[in-house]
């Protein structure tokens, strides 16, 4: 999550569909709401998959795992 970035700042807060092109911080978190980054947390390991669109949308392992902690839609399907 990219603090200065005000989409990020909104999805740490709100439940919020809105990101900002250009943010590694909501590219990431993009990442972090698809079925690969889910599969891959089941799975204990990275899935191809995963790896494949980690490296098409530029972005590491531990960006997404951050994002994804910080992520308010994250939060609250884990405390559902």
């Amino acid at each position: 999550m990219d603090v200065t970035c005000p989409a990020c700042t909104e999805a740490s807060e709100r439940s919020s569909g809105r990101f900002q092109m250009g943010c590694r911080g909501c590219i990431a978190r993009g990442v972090s709401r698809y079925i690969n980054f889910r599969e891959s947390q089941q799975q204990g390991r990275l899935t191809h998959k995963y790896r494949l669109q980690l490296e098409q949308a530029g972005v590491s392992h531990e960006e997404v795992k951050a994002a994804a902690a910080g992520d308010f839609e994250q939060r609250a399907a884990c405390s559902a």
